[in-house]
């Protein structure tokens, strides 16, 4: 395997573990387009050839768009983190060995990004390499994903725009100062493995051994999840599912906070199932008189959250965008964690619409628009959970 192969096999690694298809839509039009790159000497390329063919180009950048457009929605994502650590790796493995036909080599190697083909060995060593740096990236969206599930706070669209801006640029720098971009490419590699640990080593620090079994659970535990022993402390938990530092005094309220964070309202753990605790087995609804009476609690929220949208409407712009992330936090999200991914996905794409037509065909003041917002997305959003069997 040549140096120049081992340079870009290696650069191009952190770029298919953040995209899929952005990285092989920037390899195919490179190839098939190079005198796009001015500062990459490259022959002509047969009108043959597969992976430059116009089509494949075509369907590649379709594929990278939407691949940029549905990362961004939280409900989709659930998706892309149990799809990505196979189809990046089989993805990787195709641009880089370019099985296709001779022709694609011969291009690959002058944007040096082949040496040889055949020892298909190196290849699927580097494409382990994608697939665990792909775990390592989905962990860490895992974990916003459980401070922002809904999407709310524009974490996981934050953490996505700078993939997309770190897979763009970063692909250029690889095919112009290859051993530079190597070592940037490290460092951010490393980075995201400190954060994983310090991550993991947080979530540790803050678990609570269980004084009979010895068993560590969450600090919002009321009981064991292992021996089901009461525990001796729990904590509060906050706003955005994060450790407070009081402990409960009221055991039935801190239940219903563990319940609008998708939490179990016995060990504290989350919720990965909407029927029972993976951890302790404890029903999430234990009866469909429990389901309503937690509906019940979350509608009491409704009026007092239409009166505050109502006076952050008078606050041009900012006012309307404060009230109506503080609906989604406060009044809808407790109920849309609770929804399948495709009903969530499906009543979300109806409530923009829906929004949209107002926004269209109406224009009206803040202090109307932010409760009328607030009214209609609460209303579908009650109508999808009680739906929920």
């Amino acid at each position: 395997m040549s140096i120049a192969f081992l340079i870009q096999a290696l650069g191009l690694m952190p770029l298919f573990a953040a995209r899929a298809f952005l990285p092989a839509f920037l390899m195919a039009l490179t190839m098939a387009y190079p005198k796009l790159m001015p500062f990459v000497e490259a022959p002509e390329v047969a009108p043959d050839t597969f992976i430059t063919h116009p089509a494949v180009v075509l369907i590649l950048g379709v594929l990278a768009l939407l691949e940029i457009l549905a990362d961004k929605n939280t409900d989709l994502k659930q998706f892309f983190i149990l799809a990505d650590p196979y189809v990046k790796p089989l993805l990787y493995a195709l641009i880089t060995t370019q099985l296709v036909d001779e022709a694609s080599i011969g291009v690959l190697k002058t944007i040096h990004q082949a040496g040889f083909v055949g020892e298909y060995g190196g290849t699927l060593l580097l494409a382990a390499g994608v697939y665990f740096l792909t775990l390592l990236k989905t962990q860490i969206e895992e974990y916003l994903l459980s401070i922002d599930e809904d999407g709310d706070l524009y974490l996981h669209t934050i953490a996505s725009s700078f993939q997309d801006v770190f897979v763009f640029f970063g692909f250029f720098l690889l095919l112009a100062f290859g051993l530079l971009a190597l070592l940037f490419f490290g460092i951010a590699v490393l980075a995201l493995f400190l954060l994983k640990k310090r991550i993991a080593a947080k979530e540790e620090k803050q678990k609570i051994a269980c004084a009979k079994c010895q068993h560590l659970n969450t600090p919002f535990a009321l009981s064991c999840a292992k021996c089901k022993t009461p525990t001796a402390v729990a904590f509060q938990i906050g706003f955005f599912g994060q450790k407070r530092q009081k402990q409960v005094s009221n055991p039935e309220k801190h239940q219903f906070s563990l319940q609008t964070q998708k939490r179990c309202t016995a060990c504290g753990t989350k919720l990965e199932d909407a029927r029972a605790c993976r951890a302790c087995g404890k029903a999430v609804f234990e009866s469909a008189e429990s389901k309503k009476k937690y509906l019940r609690k979350i509608e009491l929220r409704l009026i007092p959250t239409v009166v505050l949208a109502v006076g952050l409407g008078f606050i041009p712009i900012l006012g309307i965008v404060l009230a109506m992330l503080y609906a989604n936090l406060y009044l809808n999200a407790p109920l849309k964690r609770y929804l399948p991914t495709l009903q969530s996905l499906s009543t979300a794409i109806f409530i923009k619409f829906l929004i949209f037509l107002v926004l269209f065909f109406g224009s009206m003041a803040g202090f109307i628009l932010a409760p009328l917002y607030v009214l209609i997305r609460f209303t579908l959003w009650r109508r999808a959970f009680l739906a929920v069997r």
